[in-house]
Parts: structure tokens; sequence; C-alpha cells
């Protein structure tokens, strides 16, 4: 039909291009939605609305189901010799809307479903309902497929395609002029998801989770519910929360919309360990000489200048050998723990007047 259409124009000096543009509603909209499915490349805008919220969806399975023509399209080339083209169907400009108060369904009529297992796929992949369910599921299975389209739904719109009108024309108007059209689309489904502040968080950072990003799409969002991983949950648009454990952790937001459905959306998280090796520890851990000489000039404080050696017996000494007590000479436990190695970090960082300052050398002769 289109191609004689073409030739007569043609043949009566019309200019014609090759692509076509489609409108159609309910029954007609269906209509050139199949046909764009079945034939994207000779197709260079269509509008549909009215689709009972089923639009066809661009995949072969979906929800544990292989999606036969005309839920899905994995029969397609059986019946045509040809695989549908999903890069030719991702060019085409396509306008796919209801409105919200639409209750024309064609799910219960045989009419249109001859064949009840295929009646049965539909249910179980688009859902029960219109506007809530299954018109958001098609967005989401040209999301999954990766083409591009356009889904609106009209408030206070019920089974008609007039509140469309005016914008069913400035679409085709657009896509002749090769304008962009995607701000005739909206997020129809609704979109959980959510911001961690850190991103990379440590055992007891406090962890924000924030989901005010979130969408609910055709409906309002009542509810905010988390689950961290750990058996824990909270409720809120944003909650806060701390790891007391290292490891991986998956988070999950469920969003409860106010038609009663809910959405889920979980990231996963990595919490590292803390850096429990403070730095006078590393110095400890630095003082590894087992002869050292420290040298000391003159200390301001106490006008002693000497010098003082020390060699590997000095941990072992007593404290009548040093001239310390017992208290303060007991530096070392049995367990290897540093022993002269404090006395002499000390010494290092303020020289033997330090140590008689803090008592730890008695003898000063």
């Amino acid at each position: 039909m289109v191609e004689h259409a073409q030739d007569r124009l043609t043949d009566q000096g019309y200019p014609v291009a090759d692509g076509i543009m489609l409108n159609g509603f309910s029954a007609s909209g269906n209509f050139v939605d199949r046909f764009t499915m079945l034939h994207p490349d000779r197709v260079l805008s269509v509008t549909a609305g009215g689709l009972n919220g089923m639009a066809i969806l661009p995949l072969e399975e979906a929800e544990g189901h292989t999606l036969p023509y005309h839920v899905g399209i994995a029969d397609v080339a059986e019946l045509t010799d040809e695989p549908v083209d999903l890069d030719a169907l991702d060019e085409v400009n396509q306008f796919l809307y209801m409105g919200a108060e639409d209750n024309n369904d064609t799910i219960p009529y045989s009419d249109a479903w001859t064949d009840d297992e295929l009646r049965q796929i539909a249910l179980e992949v688009y859902g029960d309902d219109m506007i809530e369910e299954r018109f958001p599921r098609c967005q989401e299975a040209y999301q999954e497929a990766g083409v591009e389209a356009q889904f609106r739904v009209y408030e206070d719109a019920g089974h008609t395609p007039q509140p469309a009108i005016d914008d069913v024309v400035a679409f085709h108007r657009r896509s002749l002029e090769g304008k962009d059209v995607s701000e005739f689309g909206q997020t129809i489904r609704a979109t959980p998801e959510f911001e961690l502040t850190p991103k990379n968080p440590t055992v007891g950072d406090t962890v924000e989770l924030n989901a005010s990003s979130s969408t609910g799409g055709t409906s309002d969002i009542t509810n905010y519910l988390w689950e961290f991983g750990t058996g824990d949950t909270a409720v809120g648009e944003t909650v806060t929360y701390t790891y007391e454990d290292a490891g991986e952790q998956l988070i999950t937001l469920t969003v409860i919309l106010e038609n009663g459905s809910e959405r889920e959306f979980t990231d996963r998280v990595t919490v590292t360990e803390t850096d429990d090796v403070s730095a006078e520890d590393e110095k400890d851990n630095d003082e590894t000489d087992t002869d050292s000489v420290v040298n000391h000039t003159e200390d301001d404080e106490t006008g002693i200048e000497g010098e003082i050696d020390v060699d590997s017996e000095a941990d072992n000494t007593t404290g009548d050998e040093t001239g310390m007590d017992d208290e303060t000479n007991d530096v070392s436990d049995d367990d290897g723990s540093p022993g002269f190695g404090v006395v002499g970090a000390l010494a290092g960082l303020g020289g033997v007047g330090y140590l008689l300052k803090h008592g730890l050398l008695d003898n000063t002769e």
C-alpha cells in the first residue's frame, strides 16, 4: 500500500520521501506500533496511543518467559524470515502514550486474544494494571533493549487521543525537521536510587544514604525501606548507618508507591578497616638498632654536657648497674615488646635532659 501510494504520487510530480510517518490510537495504535517493530527501516516517526498499556516489547525473553509476537519478538524471524532490526528501530522517533484514567483493556476479550497461553504470558510479563504496571514495564523493556522511545501518561484523560493531539502534530513536525524529540517523553516507571556518602567508608564511619533523587513515575513514593546487608533496617528518605565490620555489603532500597506497588534498587558497598597503626607506633618500630650512641652537646635546662654509650646489653642490665630503679628499668616484657627502644626514642627526641627531667635517669654523675 505504501509503495503503491508513493509511486502514484511520484508519477503526478509530487516529491515523496522514503520514510513514512504513522499515527494511530487504540486498535490502530496497536497496528502502527507493530508495523514499526516489523518494518523500522520504513518508518521515520510513529505516534501510538491507547495501547492498553501493552506496547510490543523489543525483547525475546522476560520474567522467565519466551516472548512470542505480539507480546515480544522471539519468533519474528520464524514468521517473517527476518529478525527485528533493533538498531533500525532505535533510529525511529517513537511517541507512545496513554490516558491516566484509561480503562479500555483488551485482555478480557477473546477477539483480541485468541490464544489463552499468550494472554497468560502477557499478564505475567506486563502486569495487571495498565497505567501503574504495564506501561511502565514497556518503558523498562525499551531501556533494557537499548531502544529509545518517548513514553507519556496524560493526567485526567481516559481512552481518548484529544489531550495528545497538539503533541502528536509537534512530534511529527520535529521528526520531519530532524530535531530532537526527547522533550515529549517522561519517566513513567518508578526509579529508586540513592547516593552514598562517603562512597568508600571505613569501619566506624557514619554513612549517609540519600534517596531524594528517586522518582515514583506515574505514582507518588510514600515510604522508603532500607536493608544494609547486616540484618539491620531503617525507614526514611535519608538515613544514616555505621558498619562495625569490614567487608562487602549489599544495600537494598525499596520504595513503596501510593498505588501499593513496590520497586527495589540494590547497590554494593565495600567497607574497609581503619588504619590502627599510630605514628608513635611506627617510630617505635623503627628503633631497631642494637648499638647506638646518643650525642648531646648541651641542654639549656640542665646545662649538662656529655655522651652516653648504650650497648646491646642495655636492656638486660639491672637497676643497680644503670642507676635506674626497677620500676623504671622494667620497660620490656617477656613477650618481646619494645624495651630500651622506648628510652632510646625519648633520648633521640629530647636528649639526656628529657630523660633527667622525667626521672628516667637517676645517676647524673
